[in-house]
């Protein structure tokens, strides 16, 4: 069996390719640096004080619930 073009399959293939070749450590080294690179990421500041804490789970409802606030 050849080895799929890691760079341009789609992440659903490349997933179905890993359940299949668990030990293909090449692949999996690709597979997530392309999740790295292909994330989403949403930047925070950092609470400083306990009203920022406080604020900051305020805003969240999933911590809300979660701290019981």
């Amino acid at each position: 069996m050849t080895k799929p073009d890691f760079k341009t399959i789609s992440l659903k293939k490349f997933r179905s390719y890993l359940k299949a070749n668990r030990n293909d450590t090449e692949a999996w080294d690709i597979y997530m640096a392309r999740l790295d690179k292909e994330a989403s990421r949403t930047n925070f500041p950092c609470p400083t004080s306990p009203e920022d804490i406080k604020e900051a789970i305020n805003s969240n409802t999933e911590l809300k619930a979660k701290f019981g606030i």
